[in-house]
């Protein structure tokens, strides 16, 4: 069954895939095909990516109610909001259905087309090429969840700069990804992804977009691995003295490590375009 979805999802592919299914991605050039010998170009139209994401990123219903309570409220209060990469469009059609305008930007084909059944418009291309062709200033939010770590730096420098031009002023941009300063990310779910192309420190993507001409960048945090938290020693209240020092000397290494070795999963940046100039 797989080999036959890819067999469907190849043919009559006339142009070059996006970075990842599923993402779209600011204009990458055109993969280049082996020279004799060398080894083969991974291509991702023959990874089953939907299937990858069943198995490994938990419940998409989930998943997707999580995106809407933390980031719903934010986006109501500045439209139109533009979903980069947006899949089927569960998360616009949630978001439709509340009366936020959005649009959707999907270079694959089927995905597409479900996103169109919801009622959404949606663009099938390149993120890079719809953004140039939109007037400047005319969009009020861009949001991408887990889609910037799939684009090489150059693409993904050149997003960031055509959202802070097609934004509106104080217009928002916000971009969820998976939190590699947790090490429990990096070794895991982050190098389980064949697709990914580096991990993207917080501190890099924050800085990435202050550079790109936002203001007002924070950072939010998100599901820490608490399932694999170290337990904290607690002690009766006839504890002697030395064993209350010994415990919470433990217990502060213990929080270290539990915030090091099992953190927040993913991390959101949410920026702002710099708001107009006054009179």
């Amino acid at each position: 069954m797989y080999a036959l979805e890819r067999r469907l999802r190849t043919a009559g592919t006339t142009s070059p895939p996006p970075s990842s299914p599923g993402t779209a991605a600011a204009d990458l050039p055109p993969r280049p095909r082996p020279a004799d010998g060398d080894a083969p170009v991974l291509s991702s139209t023959l990874f089953d990516y939907v299937g990858f994401e069943r198995r490994f990123r938990g419940d998409p219903d989930a998943i997707l109610h999580t995106l809407v309570d933390r980031y719903a409220e934010l986006l109501s209060d500045h439209q139109p909001v533009v979903d980069v990469g947006c899949g089927r469009g569960e998360l616009l059609g949630m978001l439709a259905e509340r009366g936020i305008e959005v649009i959707g930007i999907e270079p694959d084909p089927g995905m597409a087309a479900e996103a169109r059944a919801r009622g959404i418009t949606v663009h099938e291309e390149l993120a890079g090429d719809w953004l140039r062709s939109v007037p400047d200033g005319s969009l009020g939010a861009i949001i991408t969840t887990h889609v910037l770590e799939h684009l090489e730096l150059d693409d993904m420098i050149e997003l960031l700069e055509l959202a802070v031009v097609k934004l509106g002023p104080d217009s928002v941009f916000i971009s969820e990804t998976p939190n590699p300063a947790s090490l429990i990310v990096l070794g895991n779910s982050y190098l389980l992804d064949p697709t990914h192309v580096r991990p993207l420190h917080p501190s890099l993507l924050a800085f990435l977009c202050e550079k790109a001409g936002f203001r007002d960048v924070r950072l939010r945090f998100y599901s820490p691995a608490e399932d694999y938290h170290l337990p904290m020693t607690e002690l009766g209240e006839d504890a002697p003295e030395w064993a209350r020092e010994l415990a919470g000397s433990v217990n502060k290494g213990f929080g270290v490590l539990n915030e090091v070795l099992f953190g927040p999963q993913d991390y959101a940046v949410i920026a702002r375009t710099p708001p107009a100039p006054s009179n």
